[in-house]
């Protein structure tokens, strides 16, 4: 058993702020223009580009914002009233992976500076953390039946009663989850399988700075806490910055308490179960190692993958469109190759002829993908 991997995973807050009357405008008009041409509007301030939504969320949060240094941001409208939590953040967890939860509180900071907007520790009230470690375990896979959950754990910890959730494929359990969200949870999953899925090809870059060969044919398995709303609000009383670095540790380990996975025993009190070696390892990491990041993946390698990623899969994509024109066109094997010579030709003096010009139809699609140039 190695672990190859921590840090955080997930990060949500609220802001004590209002966004200002005249990025309010921005974010408008911004907005109405997403929603004319039916995609995302592209918004630049400062140094940062910024990916503006046609639709808002839910809350009262009339625009929704991607930034890719850091993630997606929702903003109520302008408003006097400095005590309105008019700001809601969810980190990429991208961004957590390359700067760390410092690093990435940094960069929200200096964003909401760009957009005028003054804030102090006190502002922020976070409502989510999600931690992760990960491993390699030669022969592993997670049983349901191992986890204990302490008998002491009150009901309005949403344990005891939520039960455990279990998804398998090809007759291989491939995560269980324990508890429900938005109190407390954790998850054991098959990260590999989760990352090949998911299309997240930085995960084997960053598992191999720490484990190098050892990852070559080897499955990832990751331990998950979350933590969330009710449980920093209600149980702990969590605001701010201050008492959240001050008591995270504990929740965590407060959780690995009352949900243990253990090694099976001829016990009939499976509260006297011993714990898993995992278990033991993963409250290792969070008395140790919390708040530290080492960085392994730096932000151009992260932008590498994801372009080599997408123009891979838009390249396939175009392939299989010419596969079909071609085949509607009765096109054998062999004439293939000058079928695409001659598609090539009639493409490119339709997009010189296109309408808007090809020129604006280039600078609408970098917009788009403004985080891979």
């Amino acid at each position: 058993m190695k672990v190859i991997y921590h840090g955080f995973d997930g990060l949500e807050f609220a802001i004590k702020a209002s966004l200002t009357e005249e990025f309010c405008e921005k974010f408008k008009a911004a907005q109405n223009h997403a929603k004319e041409t039916d995609e995302v509007a592209v918004l630049k301030v400062g140094d940062e580009w910024l990916h503006v939504h046609s639709m808002g969320a839910r809350g009262g949060y009339a625009y929704r914002l991607s930034h890719a240094a850091t993630g997606t941001w929702f903003f109520k409208k302008h408003s006097l009233n400095n005590d309105a939590w008019g700001i809601r953040f969810s980190a990429a967890s991208h961004a957590l992976a390359i700067n760390g939860l410092e690093g990435l509180r940094q960069k929200c900071a200096d964003l909401l500076t760009t957009l005028g907007i003054k804030v102090s520790d006190s502002d922020y009230r976070p409502s989510r953390v999600d931690f992760a470690v990960d491993f390699i375990i030669p022969h592993f896979e997670p049983e349901p039946d191992l986890f204990v959950i302490n008998s002491q754990t009150s009901r309005k910890d949403h344990l005891e009663n939520d039960g455990i959730q279990v998804n398998a494929k090809s007759n291989r359990v491939t995560s269980v989850t324990v508890g429900m969200m938005p109190n407390r949870q954790v998850i054991i999953y098959d990260k590999t399988l989760e990352a090949t899925v998911h299309r997240k090809g930085e995960w084997p870059l960053i598992w191999r700075q720490r484990a190098g060969s050892e990852l070559d044919g080897a499955r990832v398995w990751r331990v998950e806490l979350r933590i969330a709303k009710r449980c920093f609000k209600d149980a702990w009383n969590v605001e701010g910055w201050a008492s959240f670095y001050e008591l995270l540790e504990r929740i965590l380990q407060k959780l690995l308490l009352d949900v243990r996975y253990c090694i099976v025993s001829t016990d009939t009190k499976r509260s006297r179960w011993p714990t898993h070696p995992i278990w033991h390892e993963v409250s290792r990491v969070v008395s140790e190692s919390l708040f530290d990041h080492v960085p392994n993946l730096a932000p151009d390698e992260y932008k590498e993958v994801k372009r080599e990623q997408k123009i891979g899969e838009l390249q396939k994509q175009a392939l299989g469109l010419l596969i079909s024109t071609a085949a509607i066109e009765n096109v054998n094997v062999n004439s293939f190759d000058n079928y695409l010579t001659e598609t090539a030709k009639v493409l490119a003096r339709t997009a010189k002829a296109s309408n808007p010009p090809l020129e604006q139809k280039l600078y609408r699609a970098k917009g788009r993908y403004l985080h891979l140039v």
